[in-house]
């Protein structure tokens, strides 16, 4: 399968106690059937920590108050990574900010920007936004229910026209201006979408879109 990776996916490193913004704090940690297979194997004072830890209900998670992970200590460290190493650690805590999309045409390798490192990686990379393309396994079971390849690709054609967008807005006013364009956009094919216009996405274009609202912009300041 092709692979679209982002240039800097290698060079992420957790900063651990360093990061102010902790990814153990503020939401549930959501466990695989892996997690809990793995967990229920282990002993001792650990496997007691970590039955506590587990929510009730359905599905299962760590924090489920979404306040701080029992497991997060006062170093801004994991006492579960601490004691058993980084591959007994829940699925989605080895992963994050990583995360891969599977559209069967071929797959994604991103860094989710909500971490502070990968924030700082992009804002590093900047001036040289690419993705590298090779052939690999995704990783991942397929990411989508829609196999409609056109729209697909229709998709993936105004995401790239958004980015370049972006990339070219010359002030904070300009940046703005392109967002608000962007929601718009996303909202008009939504609705339509919705009303059962699947392929009004082929007829209006994002850059379509944003050139019309430009010149109504304009007309409208004559």
């Amino acid at each position: 399968m092709e692979i679209h990776e982002i240039s800097f996916f290698e060079e992420f490193e957790c900063i651990g106690g360093k990061c102010k913004q902790t990814c153990c704090e503020g939401w549930q940690i959501p466990l695989s059937d892996d997690d809990l297979e793995r967990f229920m194997d282990t002993k001792g004072l650990l496997k007691l920590k970590i039955m506590a830890a587990i929510s009730e209900g359905e599905p299962k998670v760590f924090n489920s108050d979404c306040y701080r992970c029992p497991f997060h200590n006062r170093h801004g460290l994991c006492d579960m990574q601490r004691k058993r190493g980084h591959d007994f650690i829940p699925e989605v805590c080895r992963s994050y900010p990583r995360f891969v999309r599977n559209y069967g045409e071929f797959a994604e390798r991103y860094i989710d920007l909500s971490c502070i490192a990968g924030a700082r990686l992009f804002m590093k990379h900047a001036h040289d936004l690419h993705c590298v393309i090779r052939d690999g396994d995704s990783d991942c079971a397929l990411s989508v229910t829609n196999d409609d390849t056109d729209f697909l690709r229709a998709l993936i054609k105004d995401r790239t026209d958004m980015t370049a967008a972006l990339l070219s807005a010359a002030s904070f006013e300009d940046l703005i201006y392109t967002l608000n364009t962007i929601d718009s956009y996303a909202i008009h094919i939504q609705n339509a979408y919705l009303k059962g216009d699947p392929d009004h996405i082929h007829s209006l274009s994002f850059a379509s879109f944003k050139a019309s609202s430009n010149a109504s912009a304009a007309s409208g300041f004559g």
